[in-house]
């Protein structure tokens, strides 16, 4: 595969990744990396539709109103999934 085109640090890092052994070729290195680019492309649609919907729920005044106390616990639940799940894609590296 002709990565001559890559930017120095990224054909580094390939060359790096290659003799530590974590891929066995450039073409499986690059799969990976199209995979994870497919991935966070999907999650940031899914984010967006997400977003579109809290909008529209917004728009019909579908919504509570929450005191400092109930955002706090808000957050720290939002915290602990984010944490979760940091932990869930670090596991799958």
């Amino acid at each position: 595969m002709d990565l001559s085109g890559l930017p120095d640090d990224l054909l580094e890092f390939v060359r790096h990744e290659l003799a530590r052994g974590t891929y066995a070729s450039e073409t499986e290195l690059v799969c990976e990396a199209l995979y994870l680019l497919r991935e966070r492309s999907r999650r940031i649609d899914a984010l967006h539709d997400d977003i579109r919907l809290i909008l529209r729920r917004l728009h019909r005044g579908e919504y509570t109103e929450s005191d400092e106390q109930g955002l706090d616990q808000l957050f720290d639940r939002i915290k602990a999934e984010g944490r979760k799940q940091l932990v869930s894609l670090k596991k799958e590296q």
